[in-house]
Parts: C-alpha cells; sequence; structure tokens
C-alpha cells in the first residue's frame, strides 16, 4: 500500500525541528514520537533504552502499546528474539523491516514464524515494522520502532527510505540527549545537593559496583568506619554485617531490574571505637537515570550516622509542609534514621497512630512512599 506519505515539506521540518527540540527537553519527546507516529501511520511508535548487560528497558516515550506487552519484552523479549540471532541488524544506523530477516535467512516467512511475532507482535493487532537502533556504547542503546496492523499494510520502499533519512536526524538527537544526561550527571545541580546533606550517600550501579559518593560517605570510607570500600566494591567491615548488607543491596538491585517487588528493612552496620552502628538503607532508584542525574545507578545507599546529629527543625517542617507539631517530631525521627516503629516508641505513641501520621503526611508532600518522604526530608536539613 504505497502512497501512505503525503506529507509537505513544511511539516517534515517541522518534525525535524521537533526531533531535535526532544534532545534538549524531556518534555518535547512525546510530542517528536507522536509525530513520528503520524507521519509513517504507524498503530505505535517509541523510544526506549537498553541498558547494561542485563538489558534493563527504560522507556523513554512509548506509545500504542498495553503495559501487559511491555512488561512481557522485557522479560522476555528483550533477551531473545530473532534480532538477537543476526546481530549485525541491531548496530546502530541498520533499519530492521518485517522482511529483513526473511532475506537474510532466504526463508520467506521466516520472520511470521518466530514466537516474537506471533505471541508478542501479532497478538497486539500488528504484522509490520520498522525499527532501528539509533545509538550504541557499553552502557546504553537507545532504540525506536514502528508497527502497523494489516488494515494499513506494509512499509513500502519509499517510506522505508524516508524513516532511514529521518532516522538520521534521531539519531544526532539520541547522541545529544545522552551527551546532556552525561554533562548533568557530572555537573548537574543534584550534585551540590548531595554534597549538600548531612548524610552519607553512595550510589551503585546493577554490577554492585561503587560509583559515586558524596563527601559523607567519603570521609567514612576513607576513616573505615564501619563501611569499607573494596575491589570497587561498598562492604560492611565486619562479616557479619557484610552478608546482610550484600542481601539488602541485591534485593535493592533486583528491584531496580522489575524482578522483585520487596526491599530489605533497615540495617546497623557496626563500628569500632564504642561509636554508635551506622543506619544503613538501600534505596532502589529508577530505572530512567535521568529522573535521578545519576547515569547507571541502580541503588541509592543511605548511610546515618548518628554521631553526627543531624537536626531538623521541626518548625521549619511545620511551616514547609502544615505538618501538625506531633506529625513534625515524627518526621524529625525518620530523617534521623529510625524505623517507623522505632520513632513512634521514641515518640510515645502507638505504631498505628505513627501510621496513619505518615499517610497523612504523604498528603502534604505528595510523596508515595516512606523512602521518598525521607529523600525529601534530608533535603531539608540545614
Amino acid at each position: 500500500m504505497g502512497g501512505h506519505n503525503q506529507v509537505g515539506s513544511g511539516n517534515r521540518e517541522q518534525l525535524i525541528d521537533t526531533i531535535y527540540t526532544a534532545a534538549t527537553l524531556p518534555g518535547a519527546r512525546h510530542a517528536a514520537v507522536e509525530g513520528l507516529r503520524d507521519h509513517f501511520h504507524a498503530g505505535a511508535a517509541g523510544l526506549y533504552a537498553v541498558t547494561g548487560p542485563d538489558k534493563s528497558v527504560i522507556p523513554i516515550d512509548v506509545q500504542g502499546l498495553d503495559e501487559s506487552f511491555i512488561n512481557e519484552y522485557r522479560t522476555n523479549y528483550v533477551h531473545s528474539n530473532p534480532w538477537l540471532e543476526a546481530p549485525q541488524f541491531m548496530a546502530p544506523g541498520v533499519i530492521r523491516t518485517d522482511t529483513l530477516l526473511d532475506e537474510y535467512y532466504e526463508q520467506p516467512g521466516f520472520y511470521r514464524k518466530t514466537a516474537y511475532y506471533n505471541d508478542w507482535l501479532r497478538p497486539q493487532g500488528f504484522c509490520h515494522s520498522l525499527s532501528i537502533t539509533l545509538q550504541a556504547d557499553n552502557c546504553c542503546d537507545i532504540r525506536f520502532y514502528l508497527y502497523r496492523g494489516k488494515r494499513d499494510g506494509v512499509f513500502e520502499c519509499d517510506e522505508v527510505d524516508e524513516f532511514r533519512d529521518l532516522s538520521r536526524h534521531m539519531a544526532r538527537a539520541a547522541g545529544i540527549m545522552q551527551d546532556i544526561a552525561g554533562i548533568q550527571a557530572k555537573n548537574g545541580v543534584l550534585g551540590q545537593v548531595l554534597e549538600d546533606l548531612d548524610v552519607g550517600i553512595a550510589f551503585i550501579d546493577r554490577t554492585g559496583k561503587l560509583i559515586q559518593v558524596n563527601h559523607v560517605a567519603g570521609k567514612l570510607l576513607g576513616a573505615r568506619d564501619g563501611l569499607v570500600k573494596r575491589s570497587g566494591e561498598l562492604h560492611a567491615l565486619q562479616a557479619s554485617d557484610d552478608r546482610q548488607f550484600s542481601r539488602a543491596l541485591k534485593a535493592a538491585i533486583a528491584i531496580h531490574q522489575g524482578i522483585a517487588v520487596r526491599s530489605s528493612a533497615r540495617l546497623d552496620i557496626q563500628r569500632d571505637e564504642g561509636k554508635r552502628p551506622l543506619c544503613v538503607t538501600c534505596i532502589p532508584l529508577p530505572r530512567n537515570p535521568e529522573l535521578t542525574g545519576i547515569y547507571d545507578a541502580a541503588v541509592a545507599v543511605f548511610i546515618t550516622d548518628p554521631e553526627r546529629q543531624l537536626v531538623i527543625d521541626p518548625e521549619h517542617l511545620r511551616k514547609r509542609y502544615d505538618f501538625t507539631r506531633a506529625e513534625a517530631l515524627l518526621a524529625q525521627c525518620l530523617a534521623q534514621g529510625l524505623s517507623l516503629r522505632e520513632a513512634a516508641k521514641v515518640r510515645g505513641t502507638s505504631y498505628e497512630t505513627a501510621r496513619w501520621r505518615l499517610k497523612i503526611m504523604f498528603q502534604k508532600t505528595g510523596a508515595h512512599r516512606q523512602v521518598e518522604l525521607i529523600r525529601l526530608l534530608l533535603s531539608e536539613a540545614p
């Protein structure tokens, strides 16, 4: 079915402008993907990243796919699909059509016999595809796809040529997007915020390697004060603590990767010289690095040193978030590293009352989980 692309040069130039705008403004990415979807009369279109050796899938802007199929792709088909059997087609700049594998294997209909086509693509009502890897390095691939149903017909040769031409702009834009993310990670505002906190923070990648610490965590590691950097990884000095910490870290990485839903509780890490234990919590990070500003980070390890006397003024919290006095004092305890049950005990109230107050604090701050609330509270520390 030819003649799909009846788009004027003005509209085409506008689409190209939108593609480059999306490189610098995350809010414009939806419009760029939507523009490409309309330009090629596709039922679905999307931009996504595949990161690390574990092949974690990060949707950047995905349109036209049901969430259940996205999750199935993350779990199964990112690891096993017919394109991976011919890795040369996954190289940046190679246009993947639904006939390319037929031609490669010299078997007409090969693609339509694959499980990927019959169990994933076809059940969504799609028959025809155009896709490409826009950028690829050791850390991350950025890929784009277009899918059509039977009614809209195959992507004709002129459309494939048009896609190839536009993909050059898309690839440049994706490169700019990666460069900006890297610069923000190294020099962004977040870095200064982390350094200003009175709590230690260490960032861990998907393989368990330590990739960044703030000054508080760095000072603890340098003094071998309960924690130490060993072979590029974060460890507790005492063997029993290290085993617990390793389990907690692995659980948090699994949540980051989308293969687990529960994380370990707060840990106490013993220290020498009679000091009170460090309070350590492993917090899974979003898989979109732009949300954290730390590229490749999977887990943030929060390290609270009770000897540092972290003080958050309850009166400031009352004015800032309209907390009651009881809520502000509970928030202060949580920010100091206490669990909700411990905080309730310190404040002389029941655990159920503390839970009720915590829910109200969520509503007032916009946090959805306790770890989000703690991160917000720590940012209020003087």
